[in-house]
Formats: C-alpha cells, sequence, structure tokens
C-alpha cells in the first residue's frame, strides 16, 4: 500500500486543503524558498492550510546555489524560517528536500553541471540541515540521481526520485514523484508516493534510532501520516529576515 501526497509551490496558488484531505492525500510536502534568502510567497498559507486539514508535512528548498558555500547559505535560511516559525524537525515527519534540478537552464548555462560539485553542493545542504536535527535528503530526477550525483558520497542520504510513470527505478527513493498530472478536484497537482520495503532503513534511524524490520515500516510511519497536528496554538507567522528581498 502507497501513502499518496502531493508537492505545492506558490505556483499552485490557492489550495483547498480540506478538498485535498477529502481526496485521501496523506502528506504535502511544501515548497519553502528557493536560490539566496527567497521565502515562497505562498509558504506559511500552504504550512497551516495542510495542518490544519490534517496532513502530515515536510518542505522542500529549490537550489539555485552554484557552490558548496552557497548551498549552506540556502540550508541557514531554510533552517532560519523553520525556526522562525516553529516547524521543529517532529514537526516535519516528511523532512527537509534539497531540490537539485534544473528545470529553467540556470545552472547549464553557468557551467554548473558536475557531477562532483553538484554532490558537493547537496551534501554541504543535507549535512546542514541533519546538524540542525532535520531530517534531510535530495530531490531529482532518475536521470539527475544515477548521472550527476555521486553514489560513495551520498550513500546515507535519503532521495526523493522524479520519474513520472508505473514504476520508480531508483531503488534507494524514500519517496517517489510518479505524475504531474493528479487530479484533485480539476486542479493539477504533482503526486507523489511513500515508498515501503527496506528502502526506508535510514528513515527508520532517523526517526526511531533503531532498523525496523521491512513489513514494519509502513506500520511504523503510519501515526505521522494519519493524525493530524493537534498542538498548534496559533498560525506560523514570520520575521523579518535581513536576506529577504
Amino acid at each position: 500500500m502507497y501513502h499518496t501526497g502531493i508537492d505545492v509551490s506558490e505556483h499552485n496558488g490557492e489550495i483547498d486543503w480540506e478538498e485535498i484531505h477529502r481526496a485521501g492525500i496523506a502528506f504535502a510536502i511544501i515548497r519553502l524558498g528557493w536560490g539566496r534568502g527567497h521565502l515562497d510567497r505562498l509558504f506559511y498559507e500552504h504550512i497551516n492550510g495542510a495542518l490544519a486539514a490534517g496532513l502530515s508535512v515536510g518542505v522542500y528548498y529549490y537550489s539555485y546555489a552554484d557552490t558548496p558555500k552557497a548551498a549552506e547559505d540556502e540550508a541557514w535560511f531554510t533552517v532560519h524560517v523553520l525556526s522562525d516559525c516553529g516547524l521543529s524537525p517532529e514537526k516535519l515527519p516528511l523532512g527537509v528536500w534539497y531540490d537539485m534540478e534544473d528545470a529553467d537552464g540556470w545552472k547549464a548555462a553557468r557551467g554548473l553541471v558536475e557531477p562532483s560539485l553538484i554532490t558537493a553542493m547537496c551534501g554541504a545542504y543535507v549535512d546542514s540541515l541533519k546538524s540542525a536535527g532535520y531530517l534531510a535528503g535530495v530531490y531529482a530526477s532518475y536521470d539527475w540521481l544515477t548521472q550527476m550525483i555521486f553514489p560513495e558520497r551520498a550513500s546515507s542520504w535519503p532521495f526523493w526520485c522524479a520519474q513520472w510513470g508505473r514504476t520508480c527505478d531508483f531503488p534507494e527513493a524514500f519517496l517517489w514523484q510518479y505524475t504531474d498530472q493528479l487530479d484533485i478536484g480539476g486542479h493539477l497537482f504533482d503526486g507523489d508516493r511513500l515508498l515501503g520495503g527496506e528502502i526506508h532503513g535510514r528513515l527508520a534511524r532517523s526517526l526511531y534510532g533503531k532498523v525496523l524490520p521491512d513489513r514494519e515500516m509502513a506500520e511504523a510511519l503510519s501515526p505521522f501520516l494519519t493524525e493530524p497536528c493537534t498542538d498548534l496554538t496559533v498560525p506560523f507567522t514570520r520575521t523579518p529576515h535581513p536576506t529577504d528581498p
């Protein structure tokens, strides 16, 4: 059995989160921002809406880093925003994901296509988030995961693989973005599935401090995906940050 979720950003506009919940969606991974200190315009609205509807949440950050130091700066901004709005690690069971792709050609235009550099930037971000206590991993397409990231450096990272179709061919994927055409109430979303099996071993260690048997993994994760967040007494708000545009 798959737990199904969506990932969203300001490009999705206003979202009826109750409708999302009624459609059987268990979780949402919400864009926090991109580049050097750019906050997604609807981040707080989407986080509050998803939690109010009883969904579990994670966040992702679209990278425009060109050096490992720039990736660390993106990580620092991520941690600042999460801390600012009270999203501690235990409130993000779906974790924090570093979106490493080149959807607009920005990286290719600047020659930022060396696997060693891509791997180093991913490592800088993931390590920074982990040092702050968050479960952190890398989102990328199947092609980028197999061609642009050195597996020996990335062996301890969770992965979120984008491969639209019937199967996910990346065996170490924790999350699988299987479509960009998930229709909910006439609105299209990126659809994601939380995969089962032994690929969850690293997630189990992160959440529980031990490796669970494969057959117990989905059951262990179920409370995070079905129980509403009830300890929020006020909506998340934000304070200005010096790197805000």
